[in-house]
């Protein structure tokens, strides 16, 4: 029982961890990516990355970033 229960919370933590977003820079992405950041604000006009600001700031969810390469893979 107490090995089952330690995986079960290990479990539990990697889901948790997994429905917080990482937010991700416009550097960080280009550095992702490989691409400029003129390349990133062309991408975020034409729908291609979605863009979230939070002030003064531009962030990226990480898992978007992901999911858009993804597409243009296809």
């Amino acid at each position: 029982d107490a090995i089952l229960n330690k995986q079960f919370v290990n479990f539990k933590s990697e889901l948790e961890k997994q429905k917080t977003p990482k937010y991700l820079t416009r550097k960080q992405v280009s550095e992702l990516l490989c691409i400029s950041l003129p390349t990133i604000w062309r991408y975020s006009k034409q729908g291609i990355l979605t863009s979230y600001c939070i002030g003064s700031r531009v962030l990226y969810k990480e898992n978007e970033v992901n999911a858009s390469v993804i597409k243009l893979k296809r």
